[in-house]
């Protein structure tokens, strides 16, 4: 399809209130990476449909000559404005109407932040301002402000004002089944005598329209509850049923019922085209939630490889094995996306947290460098690679080679001249790597060994302040005026503990009488001695204190990590 085409499509989409038009305007932003304005269209529509996740990626994924446009601007304003960022919103806003000061649309949105303001005449500045919009002839800044003045009269209790405006926006041709249903709210919030026509209205409309039914499902499932919505969403006629969006509000409806076997009998039986891959991460749902684990992997594969090279389809299977809380899945994804779109910033960030978190600097090191090869001119990226090397103190002339080019190309940066800086410092992150139990399988993870810690050595009265600067540093370990000095001797054991590397792998095979320590499940951070080892079943038994009384339990052998002995740990700090 030319780019045209899906460009026609997704408007079209997007005129008939469908949520599908949110992946059409990715797939053009795929086809045209280039050029941000497809981005923010794609920004623009996810904002619409209140898909917040999409936005920031949208963004996330702008190159930074058009992160100081009007359109950015206004965008990034929004998007911080619906996370309840009133602040950042307001900056960028205010940011944009100084680009453009007679941009008659920001002042709306700044007035929209001021709305909500706690200094009164602030608020009734913005709330005279909005009014003013709301009387003249722009048919886009007029109902925007109807909209904003009817929710803020609503919040305050001044129902009669809310209706009186709500009342205007629905005069207005451009106004929407969105609109009504905002309408129907007012009334039932007022405890309007009019409430029960207009539900009454708005539920047969909604009976013969799958856009209209999608809308009111989703209202009746926020404001009732997901079982009312789906009673109601499942009396529909057959043909409405099945036609998009519906499906995806009754799904909505039973993932929050957990309605397994529903859930099950709904993907399975009709072909979702566009949204197939999606159609199969919810059966893979489904059979794990209903202990199907063999069958929830497979059909998770198939949905990865529908989606192959398909940004669209790629970014909602990050978004659900994210809500879901599928760890080593939502990994998966966002390597595949970084592979396959690599200028896709927002999934290498997640990707790069989710390692952080994780304590796996060689990971983030074997990613970044695979990113920064394919876009080897982005100063952000050499910027957060030689800080990797740094703290890995790994290919350290590289580092510094990587660390005075973003330098250079930005003097004032501050996170580019921490990491130019870092050279005068020597770190030392010990990590061990080990393998643990998820619902399915058995991954690898990495953490630090002193977790928030790291080890530095640096002239203290020449680099402190630099270093209590640093990007993610949050201070330099100190008692009051005395900053502890660790050991060289102390340093050079756990060098030696770890095999002369930063990273030590720990292998889950245990001996009676070693202390370990039990990772997860419902005895998590006890301390245990393991009795017996059962290598065959990757079971150990283990002994272990709890409510008074010494218990012994079987348990999987990825479940346990050893506890190194404190007699066997050399004295770490001293005074200076």
């Amino acid at each position: 399809m030319s780019v045209e085409a899906a460009r026609m499509t997704a408007d079209m989409l997007e005129t008939a209130g469908l949520p599908a038009a949110l992946g059409w305007r990715i797939r053009l932003a795929q086809l045209k990476p280039a050029e941000m304005e497809y981005r923010f269209a794609w920004a623009r529509t996810a904002l619409k449909i209140h898909d917040l996740r999409s936005a920031a990626d949208a963004l996330g994924g702008v190159n930074d000559s058009n992160k100081s446009s009007v359109t950015y601007h206004k965008l990034a304003g929004a998007l911080a404005w619906e996370l309840h960022k009133a602040a950042e919103a307001e900056t960028q806003y205010t940011e944009a109407l100084r680009l453009e000061p007679t941009n008659a649309s920001i002042t709306l949105n700044l007035a929209t932040i001021h709305l909500a303001s706690t200094n009164k005449e602030i608020a009734n500045a913005a709330r005279s301002s909005m009014e003013q919009l709301a009387a003249t002839t722009n048919c886009e800044l007029r109902t925007t402000a109807l909209q904003y003045l009817a929710s803020d009269a609503n919040a305050h209790k001044l129902f009669d004002k809310a209706i009186g405006y709500s009342r205007q926006l629905l005069q207005d041709p451009s106004a929407t089944f969105a609109d009504r249903i905002v309408h129907l709210q007012f009334l039932l919030e007022a405890k309007s005598d009019e409430a029960a026509s207009w539900l009454a209205a708005l539920e047969k409309e909604a009976r013969s329209l799958p856009a209209s039914a999608f809308l009111f499902g989703k209202w009746m499932a926020a404001t009732d509850n997901p079982a009312t919505a789906l009673a109601w969403l499942q009396s529909l006629p057959p043909n409405v049923q099945t036609n998009e969006p519906v499906p995806l509000i009754v799904t909505d409806c039973q993932v929050a019922l957990q309605d397994w076997s529903g859930l099950l009998a709904l993907v399975n039986k009709e072909d979702w085209g566009e949204l197939t891959a999606y159609r199969l991460a919810l059966e893979s749902l489904a059979r794990r939630s209903l202990g199907k684990d063999t069958a929830a992997t497979a059909a998770l594969q198939k949905a990865l490889r529908r989606s192959a090279h398909r940004l669209d389809s790629l970014s909602r299977l990050a978004q659900v094995t994210s809500a879901w809380r599928w760890i080593p899945e939502h990994s998966e994804v966002l390597e595949k996306i970084t592979a396959d779109f690599p200028k896709e910033t927002w999934a290498a960030d997640q990707l790069v947290a989710q390692l952080y978190a994780q304590g796996d600097t060689r990971g983030i090191q074997t990613l970044l460098t695979k990113i920064q090869a394919s876009d080897p001119t982005n100063a952000r990226l050499k910027n957060n690679l030689a800080n990797v090397f740094l703290l890995r103190n790994a290919e350290l002339p590289k580092a510094y080679h990587l660390a005075k080019e973003a330098y250079d190309s930005a003097p004032g940066d501050p996170f580019f001249a921490s990491t130019y800086a870092y050279p005068d410092t020597e770190v030392f992150l010990p990590c061990i790597r080990y393998q643990r139990r998820t619902r399915s399988t058995r991954v690898w993870t990495t953490e630090a060994l002193f977790q928030t810690y790291l080890f530095a050595r640096f002239d203290l009265a020449a680099c402190g302040r630099r270093i209590r600067h640093a990007h993610a540093v949050l201070d330099v370990v100190h008692f009051g005026a005395r900053y502890p000095i660790i050991p060289d001797m102390a340093i050079e054991e756990l060098r030696r503990a770890l095999g002369g590397e930063q990273t030590r792998v720990v292998t889950n095979s245990f001996d009676p009488g070693e202390l370990v320590r039990i990772a997860d499940g419902p005895f998590h951070d006890l301390e245990a001695v393991v009795i017996r080892a059962m290598p065959s079943h990757q079971r150990v038994a283990v002994l272990l204190d709890f409510l008074g009384r010494q218990t012994t339990v079987e348990l999987d052998e990825t479940q346990l990590m050893p506890v190194v002995e404190r007699s066997r740990l050399p004295e770490l700090a001293c005074s200076t």
